[in-house]
């Protein structure tokens, strides 16, 4: 059930000093968050947004680049 899903991440933020998500962000399917306590080092394998920031750091660290985070999945999916 997404409403118990969506209860437990708002709750562990909340006990780990987070605030709650706003119920706008509950019509996401997909939600991860993670909390590393040593250095993880982490490759980026896309960079998505509207701005046009976003197509220059992807163009300056040559990944590529997606206006939504619906377009980079549906790439994936192929």
């Amino acid at each position: 059930n997404l409403d118990l899903v969506w209860k437990a991440v708002n709750d562990f933020r909340v006990k780990h000093g987070y605030k709650k998500l706003p119920k706008q962000k509950h019509r996401l399917i997909e939600y991860n968050e993670v909390i590393f306590h040593k250095p993880v080092k982490i490759t980026p394998v896309a960079i998505f947004g509207y701005k046009k920031i976003a197509k220059d750091i992807a163009k300056q660290y040559n990944i590529p680049h997606f206006s939504t985070a619906k377009k980079f999945y549906e790439s994936i999916k192929k």
